[in-house]
């Protein structure tokens, strides 16, 4: 007997996600990226099936890596476009309240001004 969760069911929506990719003829490296924050996001959230997982947690994620990650505005925006691909492209549910391109929507984090200060 096999365990079945959906880090095993994961490959199966990885392949959808990539056909999709394909299919529309994006680069490669669009490819690599999406790929990537679908699997970070998926196991941040405990390799839950992502039909369970909605805006909430889309949110959430993109939070957690501008706010404990420092990722910049393009990061947070490429991962914003990446799950709302993948979420209504491969998955055919769409996350209302998420969008892509919208001002406000990316979570800016300033560093104290010690941090850009450079040893003399």
């Amino acid at each position: 007997m096999t365990h079945h969760n959906s880090c095993e069911a994961g490959p199966g929506l990885i392949e959808r996600l990539r056909d999709a990719i394909r299919r529309r003829l994006y680069s490669y490296r669009t490819e690599q990226a999406y790929v990537y924050w679908v699997r970070r996001f998926i196991a941040l959230n405990g390799n839950r099936d992502p039909v369970e997982l909605g805006k909430d947690e889309v949110s959430a994620f993109v939070k957690h890596l501008a706010r404990d990650r420092a990722a910049s505005a393009a990061t947070q925006k490429q991962v914003l476009a990446a799950l709302l691909f993948f979420y209504s492209v491969v998955l055919g549910k769409e996350l209302p309240g998420l969008r892509r391109g919208r001002r406000g929507r990316v979570v800016r984090v300033r560093q104290p001004r010690a941090e850009y200060r450079v040893a003399a």
